[in-house]
């Protein structure tokens, strides 16, 4: 076996294909290293999807999961909070039976007792709560006509108004945000 020798270039025919060897190296680089492949971007836009197939499904500890994904890439996104906040707040709902529509049919719906969420609960969705009226408030202010923020915070204000209804069972503060709600979603059809 005779050792590897390397080519020696002679002659003109030689020497224009090794310039022309060098050219197409030089001008596509691609030849020259083989394509790494770049790393796949999660899909923020399907996990939300899947979270909220999890939430109406009543999977709410997977709808969370998948929301707080997509809040952890997206930590300044009031929209991406208010899901987390929402699934949050539903979760403790369900765990307590309070989404059965019974409950709200008749006149006792005002006389019955506050839903007994746990002081960690309840801290949980002041924070959520406060974070992404926040981040709305903020956006807000360098663009008072961010309809997306306007949105958020219409979102926020209307999550916060269930929860002091169901929860604290405190209607007049609940419909200062249910009115606070409709007025900024109403702000973003007349921004379309």
């Amino acid at each position: 076996m005779t050792p590897y020798r390397t080519p020696r270039f002679t002659g003109l025919g030689n020497l224009a294909s090794a310039l022309f060897l060098v050219t197409v190296l030089l001008v596509n680089p691609a030849c020259a290293a083989p394509k790494r492949a770049k790393p796949a971007k999660p899909d923020f836009d399907a996990l939300t999807r899947d979270g909220w197939e999890h939430f109406y499904s009543l999977e709410y500890e997977q709808a969370i999961q998948d929301f707080e994904k997509v809040l952890n890439a997206r930590p300044d996104d009031p929209v991406a909070v208010n899901h987390v906040l929402d699934a949050v707040l539903f979760r403790e709902l369900y765990r307590y039976n309070a989404l059965d529509t019974r409950l709200y049919s008749k006149q006792g719906f005002l006389t019955s007792k506050q839903v007994p969420l746990t002081e960690s609960a309840k801290r949980r969705i002041k924070e959520l709560s406060d974070r992404a009226m926040s981040l709305s408030e903020k956006r807000l202010k360098s663009n008072p006509n961010d309809a997306q923020a306007l949105y958020a915070r219409g979102t926020t204000e209307g999550i916060r108004a269930t929860y002091l209804v169901l929860v604290e069972k405190s209607y007049f503060a609940g419909l200062r945000n249910a009115l606070a709600a409709r007025r900024d979603h109403e702000r973003v059809l007349k921004l379309r």
